[in-house]
């Protein structure tokens, strides 16, 4: 009989950070890697993950990382982990997979780690532990369901889908789990994000519907997305092919991370374009332009790049279609509000889609039913949302005579067992939860004590730099440089002072240009800045820096 115990490191109450361990027999699964990001800059803080220490201390029991899906929010601590335990196997999909070497491409540890392909028609075997896997329906292409084979029967791992066919991607989940509605099942690990709905989201994900009565017209369209919504992306690229128009892409990562997918037969080949190579002279009924982001840095991403910065002279104008189909999230609000407000000034023609137009691609109570209904498991684990969702869950199993030993509701840090078969509850309560911060410049972990430091500013103040890179003309800088102080006291001479600034930093590029690495090229400015610094002025403000690739 098997001993399985349960923990979530983050994602639990929590919409991110999700990484959770399944431990079966004293061998441990990391399930997803997940981040939070902040939605405002904050003093080089680039990402949070959560704690590691429980792995430190765990580490000869680990045997691979699991990753469900390529979003950048599910694998993002990836890079964190490999640091501590660089021969650790990954597995995913072939997309998940291939997203790693786009998301991390200067990356040294994820460019070098173990990573391994698993797809539905091989199994996995480590040690005594068989794993299966299931193809899911969900926003990205390539998001995958776990299945581990226990001496009680399997343990299933479903962080995103829904149970309705998809068409986009051609996924019947039926045919997909029926083989597992005539064996044992224990446990079902569930994504608890739609738990507040009680029927199908189908067809309410879809965006066609609202924006296709724009396709016709004789003008640019804007279109804001979220990079995870890879779904609605598809249907862009169906509509762009049925009337014609050439869609434009602002990120070269999101752009990057489409033309894999084609490649893999994911999605639908279109020749995408980068929105550096659009002309004046292309008629504006033949334009589509994607502003493509995280939720937390999407609407940063449309205010530098269109609004301020202009990046390639474009600039919305009154003739355009501006269409918002990423709906603001917890977190993101005044951003989005900010953002809709500069896009009114401007007067073009505006969509905005908000909850109630489109729902996110995850289960309801709809989708739960039908899942408990088929799989019939022992015990269920939501996973993935907050405490509200999980509770809406427990009482969905609760009306199908569930009992209350047999839901597992959790809060990150606490260690659930199941021992031949029973539920023991809670063994065990760590000590040290919580997050870790990743900054932006060296993408390493900082402690408490730093971040004190930097929000007090430290009593040289701070100093920041930002600019924009083109991979196109090989690290050429193609924005002003953007230098500004913060706490510190008047400096004579300041503007010359900023000049000499500026010149160092173009220096540092263009003498790095041949082989640019973002993090070196950082590090060498922060270096050379504050020895300037010290010997104009004897002072060491905190220097954060912000080189943005497209």
């Amino acid at each position: 009989m098997a001993k399985i115990r349960l923990l979530g490191l983050g994602g639990l109450d929590e919409k991110a950070k999700d990484l959770y361990i399944l431990e079966i027999d004293s061998k441990i699964f990391i399930l997803d890697a997940g981040i939070s990001e902040p939605f405002y800059p904050l003093l080089g803080i680039n990402y949070y993950i959560p704690k590691l220490d429980y792995l430190k201390e765990n580490y000869d029991k680990i045997k691979g990382i699991f990753l469900s899906s390529p979003n950048r929010n599910m694998i993002g601590a990836i890079s964190q982990i490999l640091k501590l335990f660089p021969k650790i196997p990954i597995y995913g999909s072939d997309v998940t997979i291939k997203s790693l070497d786009i998301f991390f491409k200067d990356n040294f540890q994820v460019k070098k780690a173990n990573k391994n392909i698993i797809s539905e028609n091989k199994e996995l075997k480590i040690n005594d532990v068989v794993i299966r896997v299931v193809d899911l329906n969900s926003s990205c292409p390539g998001t995958l369901g776990y299945v581990f084979n226990t001496k009680d029967g399997n343990i299933f791992y479903f962080s995103s889908y829904i149970f309705d066919y998809i068409e986009e991607y051609n996924i019947s989940i039926f045919d997909h789990i029926k083989k597992y509605t005539i064996e044992k099942n224990l446990l079902f690990i569930s994504d608890s994000l739609n738990m507040n709905r009680n029927s199908s989201i189908y067809p309410l994900y879809k965006i066609s519907n609202h924006i296709e009565k724009y396709f016709d017209e004789k003008k640019r369209i804007f279109i804001t997305l979220y990079e995870d919504n890879i779904i609605n992306m598809v249907e862009i690229i169906n509509l762009s092919k049925e009337y014609k128009r050439d869609i434009y892409i602002f990120d070269i990562e999101f752009l990057d991370l489409l033309k894999m997918m084609m490649l893999a037969k994911k999605i639908p080949n279109f020749n995408l374009k980068k929105a550096s190579e659009l002309k004046n002279s292309t008629p504006p009924e033949k334009v589509i332009i994607i502003m493509s982001g995280t939720r937390s840095n999407l609407y940063h991403r449309v205010k530098s790049s269109l609004i301020e910065d202009n990046i390639y002279n474009l600039e919305i104008e009154k003739e355009d279609i501006f269409i918002f189909a990423s709906e603001p999230q917890s977190g993101n609000e005044a951003i989005f509000q900010n953002i809709t407000s500069e896009v009114s000034k401007i007067d073009p023609e505006t969509l905005i889609l908000g909850e109630n137009d489109k729902i996110w691609i995850h289960p309801t109570q709809y989708d739960l039913k039908n899942y408990i209904g088929l799989l019939k498991p022992k015990f269920f684990m939501p996973v993935k949302g907050y405490f509200k969702e999980f509770i809406e869950a427990k009482k969905i199993l609760k009306s199908i005579d569930y009992k209350d030993n047999q839901i597992i509701i959790a809060e990150n840090g606490e260690i659930f067992e199941i021992n031949d078969g029973n539920n023991l509850g809670i063994v065990r309560k760590l000590k040290e939860i919580g997050v870790q911060v990743v900054e932006g410049i060296n993408d390493e972990l900082i402690d408490n004590e730093i971040i004190t430091q930097r929000q007090a500013l430290g009593k040289d103040g701070l100093l920041t730099i930002g600019c924009i890179v083109s991979k196109d003309e090989k690290f050429k800088i193609i924005s002003n440089i953007d230098i500004q102080m913060r706490g510190l006291i008047y400096i004579k001479n300041q503007e010359k002072l900023m000049q000499n600034l500026e010149n160092e930093i173009k220096l540092i590029i263009e003498e790095n240009r041949e082989d640019f690495i973002l993090n070196r090229v950082q590090s060498i400015i922060i270096k050379r800045i504050n020895k300037m610094l010290r010997l104009s002025i004897k002072k060491i403000p905190t220097i954060i820096i912000k080189i943005k690739q497209i």
